[in-house]
């Protein structure tokens, strides 16, 4: 009987320690999927940030060619060719910058989305959905500043035949 008694304390202990490592294996698995998780949330910020400031981008250069279709036009009534040239390559060069932003949002949503597939949290979710919107709001811009430039390369090569 006191061997059996003796033998139950031993395997009480070997238990009470597999707990204990058990405890200690938690915390440090807990401890590291905290900072993973606060790593996307952060990664997944910064990419809706970023394609926040692509779509921004992407609206400045639709701005450029539009004014850069505004001179070539006037460049080109007022036959003042090399200004009408220097604009309609303005004009291409802004809307090259458009896709380029629109590229730039599609990879920031892209970066969020899959911070969504590794963790479906609500923020990196949210994050996710606005880097969606700003890429598509960004190849929208795109798609419409390279309209514009080709307007103006076409108009500038009309007025040229004239």
């Amino acid at each position: 009987m006191t061997e059996d008694i003796q033998g139950m304390y031993k395997r009480l202990v070997a238990l009470e320690t597999e707990v204990a490592n058990l405890r200690e294996g938690y915390r440090i698995v807990n401890r590291r999927y905290s900072e993973s998780l606060a790593l996307l949330r952060e990664l997944t910020d910064q990419a809706a940030l970023a394609s926040k400031k692509a779509s921004l981008a992407t609206q400045h250069a639709l701005e450029a060619t539009k004014q850069s279709a505004k001179a070539a036009k006037t460049a080109a009534s007022e036959h003042a060719i090399l200004a009408a040239e220097m604009s309609v390559e303005a004009a291409t060069k802004a809307a090259a910058a458009a896709v380029e932003s629109a590229a730039a949002a599609a990879a920031a949503a892209a970066a969020a989305a899959k911070a969504v597939a590794h963790d479906a949290e609500e923020i990196a979710a949210k994050s996710a959905a606005e880097a969606a919107q700003a890429s598509h709001n960004a190849a929208e811009l795109a798609a419409i500043a390279v309209r514009v430039a080709n307007e103006v390369s076409a108009n500038f090569r009309a007025q040229g035949k004239k």
